[in-house]
């Protein structure tokens, strides 16, 4: 993950804030746990592949193309030219976030979650997957704004995955969806990602990416 500096002006982002992570000792905890332990019926094979598969921009499929495509400029030069330094961006204040708040895992708390894959050595709150995700389905969403729908779904799909494994509390994902929320409207103040944003609406309409 991305460490130091933005891309775009850190003062940007100054208004972004996280409320703190229930206590470890707190009933939401042991309530979420307990949650995460009845999602355990749902670890199939098929679960494995798709989680495996979502970890890895070649193969996450977002509204039709790999993520991999959607940050290739020969492929999608408009989209790519938006993305990649806000994604940078994106990654870089989540682990801020992530670092203040230092959320040990669940599996931390309760071994016998037995978490389905090998647990992610940075910090639990908020849910890379779930910002990451969702503040892709934010941008998407000014791109194609009938899609959005899709958009949002899709992006609670992966980041839900992520309780199925063990890896994340539901309120890791919930923080990631507020996280989203509040990148997403620093960068709208921003000329720079508001003409890039323009540049990607037409990319997206002449390849016919706008409609449901």
């Amino acid at each position: 993950f991305p460490e130091g500096v933005t891309k775009y002006p850190a003062e940007l982002f100054t208004d972004i804030t996280l409320p703190p992570p229930p206590e470890n000792s707190s009933a939401q905890v042991r309530e979420e746990i307990a949650t995460l332990k009845s999602f355990k019926y749902l670890r199939t094979l098929k679960e494995l592949e798709d989680f495996t598969a979502e970890g890895n921009r070649k193969t996450l499929y977002f509204g039709g193309y790999t993520l991999e495509q959607y940050t290739d400029p020969k492929f999608f030069p408009a989209t790519a030219a938006l993305i990649i330094d806000s994604f940078h961006d994106t990654e870089v204040i989540e682990m801020q976030q992530k670092k203040i708040f230092d959320r040990v895992r669940p599996s931390a708390l309760d071994p016998s979650l037995d978490t389905m894959v090998q647990v992610h050595g940075h910090p639990a709150y908020p849910s890379y997957r779930s910002t990451e995700m969702h503040f892709l389905a934010y941008v998407f969403s000014e791109l194609a704004p009938l899609r959005r729908e899709e958009f949002i779904t899709r992006a609670y799909a992966i980041a839900f995955n992520c309780q199925i494994a063990g890896l994340q509390y539901p309120s890791d994902t919930a923080a990631g969806v507020v996280l989203a929320k509040q990148i997403f409207s620093s960068f709208m103040k921003s000329d720079k990602f508001n003409s890039l944003l323009e540049a990607a609406r037409k990319e997206w309409l002449e390849k016919g990416l706008t409609q449901t």
